[in-house]
């Protein structure tokens, strides 16, 4: 599902529906960017699971975090 990708002042990863709230909320760099991918609640999903991600890669409950994920991490922040 499209949605727009940013990591909030929190370092953490978020995908929304709506491109101003990912603008709004993004650090302070700015940096948001179009996806393709599955997303609930604000974060991405695998598994059938939302995973609440770092910009360092960490899963808040140290779940597996797929390369997808890793890589769109890389290219925002």
């Amino acid at each position: 599902m499209k949605g727009f990708a940013y990591i909030d002042n929190s370092k953490v990863l978020h995908i929304v529906a709506d491109e101003e709230i990912a603008k709004q909320y993004t650090g302070t760099d700015g940096k948001y960017k179009e996806v393709d991918m599955a997303y609930e609640y604000g974060y991405p999903v695998y598994d059938k699971q939302t995973l609440a991600v770092y910009s360092d890669g960490r899963e808040k409950e140290d779940r597996y975090v797929p390369q997808e994920i890793l890589d769109l991490i890389e290219k925002i922040k």
